[in-house]
C-alpha cells in the first residue's frame, strides 16, 4: 500500500515544511520520479541482474548495507515496483504510444465505453442504493448493488446483476486472527460468476506503491495496475482487455470494456473492480493519516 511508502527509508529525509497528506504525496511523488532516473542510470549500464544488485547501487539514507532486515525487504520492493513500472513504459513505447490510446494493445479492437456514479458509503455502510451502470447511449445495461460471499467482509462485497445474462460478485476476503497482518499488507478478493468462485490477490511489492492485483477469471489470468494518470488497466497475456477511470463525489466512474458483454464473468469483474480500488484507496488513506 502507498502508506508503507512512507514509512520506507527513503534516499533523502522529508524536506517540505508543509504539513498533511497532499504535502507528503507530493514529496512522494517526486521521490519517485527521482528514483526512477537513478533506476535507468543503474540499468542503462547493463550489470546489474537482479533486484538486489539494482537497489545495492541505489541512494539509500542510511546506506544499504546498514538497513534493518523489514526496511532492507521494503527497499527491494520498491526496487522492483520501479524496474516493473520501468518495463511497463518500454512496453508502452513499442507498442507506439505513452498516451494509451483507447484500444487493446495487440489487437485493433475499439473499446465500449460504461459510466456509473458511485455513493459515497458505497465501501462502508452495509446498505447500498442500487447503482446503475450505462451504456454511451444512455441505456441501463445492469445495476451493482451489496453483495455477499461466504468469508467476505459486508461492507466490501458488491454484486452486478445485469438485465440479461449472470451475475457477478466480487468482495474483500475478511482476515482472521491468524492472517490479519496478510489482510493489511495483502488482501484477497473472490469473485463469482455462474456459481464459479475465483480469485485475486495484490501483487506485493507494487501493491506498496499502486494498486496492483493479479489472479484467475474462468481459467484466464488477468492482472490490473494502476496507472501514472490514475485510471487503470486491466490486461491478459500482456494484452489490454479494459481500463477503469476511477470517479468520486461529482466525476462518475468510467470502464472501458474492450470485448465482454454486460452478462459476462469478464464484464462483471470490469465494472466491480472501481469498488475494489475504491476500498484499496480509501485504506491506504486512512493508515497514511494514521502514520503519515
Amino acid at each position: 500500500m502507498p502508506w508503507l511508502l512512507a514509512l520506507t527509508w527513503r534516499s533523502s529525509p522529508p524536506t517540505s515544511t508543509a504539513s498533511g497528506l497532499p504535502a507528503r504525496v507530493a514529496e512522494l511523488k517526486a521521490h519517485t520520479l527521482e528514483r526512477s532516473v537513478e533506476m535507468r542510470t543503474v540499468l542503462a549500464a547493463g550489470h546489474a541482474t537482479t533486484v538486489w544488485d539494482v537497489a545495492r547501487q541505489l541512494t539509500w539514507s542510511r546506506g544499504f548495507g546498514s538497513l534493518p532486515r523489514f526496511a532492507l525487504r521494503l527497499a527491494l520492493a520498491e526496487t522492483a515496483s520501479h524496474n516493473e513500472g520501468w518495463r511497463r513504459v518500454a512496453e508502452t513505447k513499442s507498442a507506439g504510444s505513452l498516451n494509451r490510446p483507447l484500444q487493446s494493445r495487440g489487437r485493433n479492437e475499439t473499446m465500449n465505453a460504461y459510466s456509473y456514479q458511485e455513493g459515497v458509503l458505497d465501501s462502508l455502510a452495509e446498505s447500498m442504493r442500487p447503482v446503475s451502470v450505462r451504456a454511451s447511449d444512455g441505456s441501463t445495461v445492469g445495476v451493482i448493488t451489496r453483495g455477499a460471499i461466504p468469508g467476505c467482509e459486508a461492507t466490501g462485497t458488491f454484486e452486478f446483476a445485469p438485465r440479461t445474462g449472470q451475475n457477478t460478485l466480487m468482495g474483500v476476503r475478511k482476515g482472521t486472527l491468524r492472517t490479519a497482518l496478510s489482510r493489511l499488507l495483502r488482501p484477497r478478493y473472490a469473485i463469482v460468476h455462474d456459481n464459479r468462485a475465483d480469485e485475486f490477490v495484490e501483487l506485493l511489492g507494487e501493491n506498496f506503491l499502486y494498486f496492483a492485483v493479479s489472479g484467475a477469471l474462468q481459467g484466464r489470468k488477468i492482472k490490473a495496475r494502476e496507472d501514472w494518470d490514475g485510471s487503470v488497466e486491466v490486461t491478459s497475456q500482456g494484452v489490454e482487455i479494459g481500463r477503469f477511470h476511477p470517479g468520486g463525489l461529482l466525476a462518475e466512474t468510467r470502464v472501458e470494456v474492450a470485448k465482454f458483454m454486460p452478462g459476462s464473468a469478464g464484464f462483471g469483474l470490469m465494472v466491480l473492480l472501481p469498488f475494489i480500488h475504491r476500498i484499496y484507496k480509501d485504506e491506504s488513506d486512512a493508515l497514511a493519516s494514521l502514520f503519515g
